[in-house]
């Protein structure tokens, strides 16, 4: 996300959208390039209230509560200071006989 939303698309001027800027730079200078912000503003506090409603923090998780803290137990025992995207299979290689 952060690369892709931040890398210069190349120049076009047959373009309808613009062009050679990153689309970061077009959403927050929109009106330099005859946009307009079409969003609409949220209430945080709402949604956070829909989610209790619906089911709280487990409707985002991936695992059961029971079976992340398992993962965590047997993580902790890893003895490796920081999940890395370079060391995550290698952790994961670890992990999984011990799950």
């Amino acid at each position: 996300m952060d690369r892709i939303n931040n890398h210069k698309v190349r120049s076009d001027q047959f373009k309808m959208n613009p062009s050679g800027v990153s689309p970061n730079v077009c959403y927050t200078l929109c009106q330099k390039f005859n946009g307009q912000n079409c969003l609409q503003k949220v209430d945080v506090a709402v949604i956070h209230g829909l989610m209790e409603d619906i089911g709280g923090e487990e409707l985002i998780q991936f695992v059961t509560p029971e079976y992340a803290q398992r993962a965590q137990s047997v993580f902790d025992t890893l003895n490796i200071t920081k999940l890395r995207f370079d060391n995550v299979w290698l952790v994961y290689s670890a992990m999984l006989p011990r799950m």
